[in-house]
């Protein structure tokens, strides 16, 4: 890999964002106490081809970074250039790691964030790509922010910095209200979770429902319990759910649209939620509930 013309300057506009690895690695490690810390040093791998000149930028830049405490991972940023192309950004930053052994990252969601940690840029890279990076290293790299990617009208001067969205690492999960961490026992979460990780994947930015528990009421209404599976990039809030409930035999056993306020299913997450149909909404005397779905109405 040829860097130039990144990394020429010794004067850095960026700030850190650290974080601990078991945030986004699977490997488990000691907590680090409040006086240790690491100091990370530069690795260049060889295939990269660089000055003496180019190094010495970058042994200096490398050199000025803080410490980390054990175990943590961190992104460095240095500048941001306009690429010649003249719409995207060339973001330099050094991957740090402070863990003693070799980690490889796989595709996560990068945010760049101004000085008031807004996001101003946003994109999914394939961190694969970098390779091995070293245990306690500094690793250089340059990440490009195509144009569609950008939020932001100019370039951010100073204090701007690059951050992982731990959430684009993590594998799809469950996502539970707090009342319904209550209601359920510590069995029942578990058989939650292992439906959530049994179900297909979902394509990207799909969001669909899949229906699991259902049962009448001492009043006749039908209660269905839904998982709503977010497969996109980004939370999504729900304010009106038009649904529709089909038997083994596909008959429409009830329909309502159901009005839901401060709804958000989180980005990569399934959330569950009971949805009751009160007796009036109901249009199948005798439904064989033996299998059913959930629809929701394509108005």
């Amino acid at each position: 890999m040829n860097l130039f013309p990144f990394f020429k300057k010794k004067e850095r506009t960026g700030v850190d964002s650290t974080l601990d690895s078991t945030d986004i690695l699977e490997e488990t490690a000691e907590p680090a106490k409040d006086d240790e810390s690491v100091k990370p040093s530069l690795a260049l791998p060889p295939a990269w081809s660089i000055g003496k000149e180019q190094e010495y930028v970058l042994r200096f830049l490398s050199n000025e970074l803080p410490s980390l405490k054990p175990n943590q991972i961190s992104l460095a940023g240095i500048s941001i250039n306009l690429n010649p192309n003249g719409q995207s950004w060339n973001v330099e930053a050094f991957i740090r790691s402070s863990l003693d052994q070799p980690i490889n990252l796989k595709t996560a969601e990068l945010l760049l964030l101004d000085k008031e940690e807004a996001v101003i840029a946003s994109h999914e890279f394939n961190l694969a790509e970098i390779g091995d990076i070293p245990a306690k290293s500094n690793l250089p790299w340059v990440f490009e922010f195509p144009a569609d990617s950008i939020s932001a009208a100019e370039l951010p001067a100073e204090g701007w910095k690059l951050a992982f969205n731990i959430q684009s690492l993590l594998d799809h999960s469950l996502d539970l209200e707090e009342e319904w961490k209550e209601r359920l026992s510590r069995d029942e979460q578990k058989k939650l979770t292992a439906l959530v990780d049994s179900l297909p994947a979902l394509q990207p930015n799909e969001v669909n429902i899949t229906g699991f528990q259902s049962k009448f009421t001492d009043d006749n209404a039908l209660a269905v319990s839904l998982l709503i599976r977010n497969g996109s990039k980004k939370n999504i809030q729900l304010n009106t759910v038009p649904l529709e409930v089909r038997d083994a035999r596909d008959a429409v056993v009830a329909k309502g649209v159901f009005n839901l306020e401060n709804f958000t299913v989180k980005r990569n997450t399934s959330k569950p939620w009971t949805f009751i149909f009160p007796k009036e909404n109901l249009v199948n005397a005798e439904p064989d509930m033996s299998s059913w779905k959930a629809l929701i109405i394509q108005e």
